[in-house]
């Protein structure tokens, strides 16, 4: 995603936020069970306008994101990956739905990005976590969804290219930043 996207406002509040004697982090499902169809329109929405994402989610779940972070005496690293897992998670829902209306085949999609994510290396992962991604490692995936026959070359329009790589870095936000919150 757009760098500007992923500054998470939970980290703006400060100390008071975060207890002061961190535990590794634990428990992620607490702040992934604040999904819901309304926050995921409204943190998708925010995302397709260009507005923060991090503070949309906030202002709709800052008690218990607060929560969850008093109760797993999470890190302000670890709320950090965390809340990066839930927004990818978000966004890739809805990035599934439009990827669904242009005919390409998100649940194909899926499988064959988490088996490319896999084997790029961490740092690559990390860059397309952060919407930042080479002509080679684009080059390669392109030829791997064909290969595999999950997208035609009649389906790799620019629009539908933009919404790949988009899927691909909510994905990878969902992956990188779940392992880095396992040692946080």
């Amino acid at each position: 995603m757009r760098g500007k996207f992923w500054t998470v406002a939970l980290l703006n509040f400060g100390a008071a936020l975060f207890p002061a004697a961190a535990q590794a982090a634990d428990h992620i499902d607490c702040i992934l069970s604040l999904r819901n169809d309304t926050v995921d329109k409204s943190v998708f929405e925010a995302y397709r306008k260009g507005a923060n994402i991090g503070e949309a989610l906030v202002g709709m779940r800052l008690p218990e994101i607060r929560a969850c972070v008093q109760a797993n005496k999470w890190s302000a690293p670890a709320t950090e990956s965390a809340t990066r897992v839930l927004l990818g998670e978000i966004l890739a829902v809805g990035l599934k739905k439009e990827m669904a209306a242009n005919s390409l085949p998100a649940d194909g999609l899926t499988a064959a990005l988490a088996s490319f994510m896999n084997g790029v290396g961490t740092d690559t992962a990390r860059r397309a976590a952060n919407g930042d991604m080479d002509r080679e490692t684009i080059g390669s995936l392109i030829v791997k969804l064909q290969a595999e026959h999950v997208v035609s070359e009649a389906q790799l329009s620019e629009k539908n290219g933009v919404l790949i790589g988009e899927y691909m870095s909510a994905y990878a936000n969902s992956s990188v930043y779940r392992l880095d919150f396992k040692t946080q």
